[in-house]
């Protein structure tokens, strides 16, 4: 449930959309530390969004399933 900042990673986006606000310099991350501790609800709203996706598709199941996924595709070839 923490609001997270992020330098530029790829994929975060595709994992979970918006909820983690990203930096590309210095002075980016200083104005989104200013603007977001100016801002709680914004801050609050990106943290839940990003607890909300990771607790529906990031679980322990979550990864079992993957992993099964992998392993048959695995054998498949």
């Amino acid at each position: 449930g923490a609001f997270v900042i992020s330098d530029v990673e790829p994929g975060v986006e595709d994992v979970l959309a918006d909820s983690v606000v990203t930096y590309t310099d210095r002075e980016d991350l200083r104005e989104k530390i200013d603007y977001y501790m100016e801002h709680e609800d914004e801050r609050e709203q990106k943290a839940g969004k990003g607890q909300d996706i990771v607790r529906r598709n990031h679980t322990f199941a979550n990864r079992v399933d993957e992993i099964v996924k992998v392993m048959e595709n695995l054998k498949d070839e």
